[in-house]
């Protein structure tokens, strides 16, 4: 890994995770939506990028067969810090060996279950970072975002500050929930924010009874970390490596979030989109939601 160091004085972190395919048309929107609108306001933000890199993309069910991606692409990150892993399927293993067992949900290959893996894993190298960082012990509210994501609005930080309050929370979109809660963006207090980060390790035990899955995953680690889910009014749409935007249906697979968090097992499990996981997932994966 190659580490990149400034030194900290904020409260506030935006961690950017997984990779950063796409970065050169989603940029503006992050420094537009995220950054500058926050700073604007007074929000202090520091931003630290936990990212994978590799060179090529191959996976025909997100309409990427051959990509090549150009690795000074990183420069165009907007963080502070940036820590560069190289991407390896030895470092996913373990929970690779965990998910094949049982069984590819997606469908192919076990291409989008490695995707996961790897965006987790630079999730787990995030949360390690942190907590070994005393410069970042302060920082008890924590933004996660995709930079391979085409912000669409403002995320308003500020005003949802507040809502963590109550402890052991996490904040996210209700839109693209597939079952679960949607795994793309979050904003957390320090307790939640360490549970989002260290799904990884819950690999093993949610595969036991069903093919991993992202968004179940999440609502499985959220559930049993008895963490309070709440409401993040956010949009954000994918773009690919070759700057393909993906249509997103906002108003299909949405799970009604409350404005005031409250524990997973209190959030009806009630979808705009009420046919069944897979159906669903099916047809999502045709507008190309389910390559990661």
């Amino acid at each position: 890994m190659r580490h990149i160091s400034e030194k900290w004085d904020r409260r506030v972190a935006v961690v950017f995770f997984g990779s950063v395919r796409g970065i050169r048309w989603t940029r503006e929107s992050i420094q537009r939506n995220v950054i500058d609108w926050n700073a604007d306001r007074g929000t202090h933000l520091v931003t630290l990028g936990f990212i994978n890199l590799f060179d090529r993309i191959d996976n025909p069910r997100s309409g990427e067969t051959g990509v090549r991606l150009d690795r000074r692409d990183l420069a165009l990150l907007p963080a502070n810090r940036c820590v560069v892993i190289e991407q390896d399927d030895r470092d996913i293993e373990a929970p690779l060996q965990a998910a094949r067992l049982s069984g590819d949900f997606y469908n192919n290959d076990f291409q989008s279950v490695r995707n996961l893996l790897h965006q987790l894993n630079s999730l787990r190298v995030a949360w390690d970072a942190i907590t070994t960082d005393p410069n970042l012990s302060m920082v008890d509210a924590f933004l996660f975002l995709r930079p391979d994501l085409r912000y669409d609005r403002p995320i308003r930080i500020g005003p949802h500050i507040h809502k963590l309050s109550s402890g052991n929370t996490v904040l996210l979109p209700e839109w693209q929930s597939f079952g679960g809660f949607n795994d793309r963006l979050a904003l957390a207090d320090r307790f939640g924010a360490q549970v989002y980060a260290t799904r990884l390790d819950h690999i093993s035990d949610f595969c036991v009874t069903k093919p991993l899955q992202a968004e179940l995953l999440l609502s499985h680690c959220l559930e049993r970390g008895e963490v309070r889910v709440g409401r993040l009014n956010a949009r954000a749409r994918r773009v690919r490596g070759d700057g393909t935007v993906v249509p997103e249906a906002f108003g299909k697979s949405r799970r009604q979030l409350p404005r005031s968090p409250q524990f997973v097992t209190e959030i009806p499990e009630i979808s705009k989109d009420t046919a069944p996981l897979r159906a669903r997932d099916a047809v999502a994966a045709k507008m190309g939601r389910r390559g990661g």
